[in-house]
This record gives structure tokens, sequence and C-alpha cells, in this order.
């Protein structure tokens, strides 16, 4: 993230960021709600829960964190990039996101790479680039099939834009999100098809598996706007032996489950993987251990404190962002940290917090103070809040000041 790029707040709108910084804490906290991946900030980081702001030292495990909604529909968009927006076509990309990709450069070919017994969804795609008039050739290894897709360059750099062009760097864009509800449907229809799994010893989960964080955040987000909560969580990269040596793999893998008790909107949102389950009501929570940890109500989903964990001293992050300071971290939001919830900010005075910092001199100041003077400033603004902290030297600089 950087300054100009705009970044979703509490309300649910986009706002652009001001400032980025980062400093390094004494102390971090660990934040791990139910059905979310945990978070480590510094000690007064702002989450924004059902009682309001409340400090990340100062959650409870009563306390519920939450991230707003997608509430808006485009449904008057019939494309986006330059790509068509049908419930078709959705599907389509469903499937681009979790089997395609497209070369950074030099191509504008969508490669689909299917398992060999994945004949029904390579059918699919060459009824839809038949229907399409795209080229299309099949190339077959020991272990996989290739689909090679030419739908022109205009097809390439939309589904680069909406959705990324390799695993690591997938995602739904925003826009996106807020197609009607029977579009994201069909979205989630063509992803399950190629990612999906139902677990079958227990057919306790449907689940996906992926490389790329942002892409399971926005999965969810695309779940919460149909009224289903799931659940993520990062794993370890995996570890395989090769020639006695030990290979660890370069990508966290990012787990999304939908649990049992929303087994009724299985067939919903992806008939082509859980067709066979019955359909039925969607519950308003997701209730664990005999009780509610997660549960949509005020255009939040809303995710209950499984604990706050004191940690080790580590760099943190911060935006400044126009309007409401705030923003989403690891799919929760939070407010910038220079805001407390008791007023004032936990470090004002960079020269106390930087010891090393480079401060002028009275003399060096009063320099530049008087040279504004001479030609004509009657204000002098320092930006970074505060000049200076208490003491001698801003006892000596406020005696000059008013001598001028």
């Amino acid at each position: 993230i950087h300054p100009g790029h705009f970044v979703r707040t509490h309300t649910g709108k986009y706002h652009r960021v001001v400032e980025v910084r980062s400093r390094e804490v004494p102390q971090t906290v660990i934040v791990k709600p139910y059905c979310n991946w945990p978070t480590q900030c510094s000690p007064e980081h702002p989450f924004w829960t059902r009682r309001g702001w409340i400090e990340a030292k100062a959650l409870r495990e009563t306390d519920y964190v939450g991230v707003p909604l997608v509430t808006e529909t485009f449904d008057w968009l019939d494309s986006i990039h330059g790509i068509p927006m049908t419930e078709d076509d959705l599907w389509f990309y469903g499937l681009y996101i979790a089997e395609g990709y497209i070369p950074l450069s030099g191509t504008h070919q969508v490669t689909f790479t299917l398992g060999m017994r994945e004949d029904t969804l390579a059918g699919e795609i060459i009824r839809y680039c038949n229907e399409h008039d795209y080229g299309l050739r099949r190339r077959v290894t020991y272990t996989a099939q290739q689909l090679i897709v030419d739908g022109g360059r205009e097809l390439a750099d939309g589904l680069r834009y909406l959705f990324g062009n390799r695993s690591d760097r997938k995602h739904i864009h925003p826009t996106v999100q807020r197609l009607t509800k029977r579009k994201l449907e069909h979205l989630l229809d063509g992803y399950f098809a190629g990612d999906g799994f139902i677990e079958k010893a227990s057919s306790k989960r449907l689940g996906i598996t992926t490389v790329s964080k942002a892409l399971a955040i926005d999965l969810r987000n695309v779940l919460l706007r149909l009224g289903i909560i799931s659940s993520t969580y990062a794993e370890p990269p995996p570890k395989s032996v090769w020639k006695g040596r030990t290979i660890t793999g370069r990508h966290y893998p990012y787990r999304l489950s939908v649990t049992k008790q929303f087994a009724g909107a299985w067939g919903r949102i992806t008939p082509s993987l859980a067709g066979h389950v019955p359909q039925g009501p969607t519950p308003e929570g997701l209730r664990y251990n005999g009780m509610t940890v997660a549960h949509i109500a005020d255009d939040y989903a809303w995710y209950r404190v499984r604990s706050v964990t004191e940690n080790v001293p580590a760099p943190v992050y911060n935006f400044s962002v126009e309007g409401d300071e705030s923003y989403i971290a690891d799919g929760l939001a939070v407010h910038n940290c220079w805001w407390r919830h008791e007023g004032g900010c936990t470090f004002c005075s960079w020269t106390n917090t930087y010891k090393n910092y480079r401060q002028l001199s009275v003399d060096q100041f009063m320099a530049d103070v008087e040279s504004a003077h001479a030609l004509g400033a009657r204000e002098y603004f320092d930006d970074a809040g505060t000049f200076s902290p208490p003491g001698r030297w801003f006892d000596e600089v406020l005696q000059q000041l008013t001598a001028l």
C-alpha cells in the first residue's frame, strides 16, 4: 500500500491513503478471533467492535470484532474492464481464478491446467470458447491437460486486471464483488468446480485451498454478501524431502471452509460440486462449543475474540486515510494507531520516540523562521504535528518567537 492508493474503511467505503508509516514497538499483541487468522499489532491499535473502537490490549473474549459487508449492488453493469458479465461469463471467470493463468507479458493467451480426469471442466471450457469464437488448442502431458484459450488481448487484460494473473496474485476486484447475488453464485460455482472439495469422510465442510491471501479474503467477502459465514486460516508452507534434503514451499496455503451448519447453501453456491446436498435455510450465525462465534448484523460480520496474547517486539505499520482514518487489515476493520480511544496519540514527539532523530538547534530553527518572516509569512506550520518535545529547547524557541 502506498500514498494515493484507495483502501476500504470500517464504513465499507473506499478512501485515499494519505501517508504510510512504520515503527518498531517494544511489544506487540496477537489478536485471534474465531473464523479468522491472527492479527499482530501494537497494544494500542484500535479494532472496530460491537462496543465501538477498542484498543487491542483492552479487547475481551466476549468482544466481537467486525468487518463491513458489501451492501451495494451494481445490477446495471453488463461489462467491466472490457469483458462481459453475464452469468455464463462469471462461471468461466470463476474457473479461471481456480485453474487459469496468464503470462505477465508477451502473450494474451489464457491457459487452464486441469487433471486428466477433469474432462467435464474441459468440456465446459470448449463449449464456452465455441460460443464466443475464441481460439482454443489442447495440450496433454502424462499428468495433466492444458487448454490454451486465445480470446484476444481484451479478454486477457480484463482477466488479469479483475482477477490476477497467477495463483499467488489471484483476487476478486471490488467492482465484481458488487454484482448481483445471482451472478456471484455463478462465479463461486465456477471457482469451486475447479478448486473446491467436500470432506468425503464426514461431509462436515465445503472448502478450498489457495496460496493467495487476498483471494481467501475476497472469497470470504463474497460469501458474506450471500449471507454465508466461512472460516479462514493459514498453514505453514508445505515441506517435502528430495534426495535427503528438506524443501519448503514458497507460499503459505490459505484455507477457507464453510461448515455443515451452512450446508443448506452449498447447493446454491456450487451446484457443480454440491448439487446433491439438499438446500435449506441459512442460519444467521455460526456456533461452536455452544456459543455464537460469528454472526451477521447491522451490515457487518462480527467475529468473537478467541484470545489476545502478548508477543515479541516487531515493526508495525499504519495508514493515514482520508476521512475515516480506518482500513481493513487481515480481514478486520482497524483504526490507524495515532488515534486513541481516550483521546490524543501515543507518540506525538518524534524526538522522544526516535532518539537518533536529527533535531535542529534553536539557532538553526529560528534562522528558518526569520527567513520566512522576512518574506511576509505570519504562520509557521510543521507537518510532523509537533516539532519538539517540551523542555529547554521548546522554552528557548518560544522566547525567541515572542521577540520577533
